[in-house]
């Protein structure tokens, strides 16, 4: 069973080659649903949702590993790619568990790890 990706959970390092590592962060601020629930709370996940928005992975500063390369790191975007779950959506929106990747274009996988969020979902069937 996997489980939701939460703002708890990290991605993994990964590197450009030789002149930048970019650091293991967590996956930033969540999508909070306005009409589905876990554990009578509403749910917050991760998606490709557009890019600074609530529930898109957070930009990634890379880090200097070549100090003969005079090309900076630049702040890049991770796009989640599904690797588990390529079935379950939350609001018409493909939700990142772990094991998925948020990855870098170009670069080494990204797997999201740790333990992820919730185990039970309710479904809210009647709008307010």
């Amino acid at each position: 069973m996997a489980e939701i990706a939460t703002e708890s959970n990290l991605d993994t390092l990964s590197v450009d080659g030789g002149n930048c590592s970019f650091p293991a962060m967590s996956l930033g601020a969540p999508f909070v649903s306005p009409n589905v629930q876990i554990m009578n709370q509403p749910v917050r996940f991760f998606s490709n949702f557009p890019e600074g928005s609530p529930g898109d992975p957070v930009m990634v500063a890379g880090v200097k590993v070549n100090p003969f390369n005079p090309t900076p790191c630049p702040v890049l975007p991770r796009t989640l790619t599904p690797v588990v779950n390529k079935t379950v959506h939350i609001n018409g929106m493909l939700v990142a568990v772990v094991g998925d990747q948020a990855n870098i274009a170009g670069q080494s996988p990204r797997p999201i790890i740790g333990t992820g969020g919730f185990l039970k979902v309710l479904l809210n069937t009647k709008n307010p």
